[in-house]
């Protein structure tokens, strides 16, 4: 874990920084609570998702399988193990931080929706871009190590990869721009800066991750 300490540190401020803008955006379209609750609740979900994101790399630590060397594959279980302790903790993060900001909104149905959906996706990113992607990086280094790689499955993989990644952002953002169009247009400023800001955001810590992936696998 310590080879990856710069990216968990980095992808966990990313992160946290990310739930904090979705807070603000809940905030001020529907003040339902104070100026100083919502500070509460924004930097509470703030600290959560930090700390969160930064424990749920701890489980990645070093470890030895015995006939490793013959056959690297025996290593995954170990791996998907981790991963999986990883991906509970962010399970964990989202849940505490969906309650935040399900009170935050004043447990407006309509609000619900919005919180629901984008802590979904969060979710989803967090553990495919960050636990996902890492761990696929630790395997790569694995069989490198062991003389049992093969560059056209890494370039098969990690281009399906990126196609994924393209694929899916352009989904989203087709979505919210169809929210943005369907909001009343005396709404539609503080939506799109939201929208768009969040989506450019978005699009570019993904983009970050994916490349941070490509150079550790070019480096084994």
């Amino acid at each position: 874990m310590s080879k990856h300490r710069g990216f968990a540190l980095l992808s966990s401020v990313a992160f946290a920084l990310l739930y904090a803008e979705l807070g603000l955006f809940l905030h001020l379209h529907w003040r339902a609570r104070s100026d100083s609750e919502a500070a509460v609740a924004i930097g509470t979900a703030f600290v959560v998702v930090l700390l969160g994101y930064g424990l749920s790399f701890m489980p990645a630590r070093t470890f030895t399988v015995k006939g490793v060397e013959q056959q690297g594959s025996l290593a995954l279980p170990e791996l998907i193990a981790q991963m999986g302790k990883g991906a509970g903790a962010i399970v964990v993060v989202s849940v505490i931080c969906l309650e935040l900001y399900l009170y935050l909104t004043g447990f407006n149905p309509v609000a619900a929706y919005s919180v629901l959906n984008n802590i979904y996706v969060f979710t989803l990113a967090g553990v495919g871009l960050t636990h996902g992607l890492m761990t696929y990086v630790r395997y790569g280094a694995l069989l490198y190590a062991v003389k049992q790689d093969s560059w056209a499955k890494v370039l098969s993989v990690s281009g399906g990869v990126g196609l994924l990644i393209l694929s899916t952002t352009q989904f989203l953002i087709k979505l919210d721009i169809d929210w943005l169009n369907a909001a009343p247009v005396a709404t539609q400023g503080l939506i799109g800066l939201h929208v768009y800001g969040r989506d450019a955001y978005f699009f570019t810590l993904a983009l970050a991750i994916y490349l941070w992936h490509l150079r550790s696998m070019a480096n084994h």
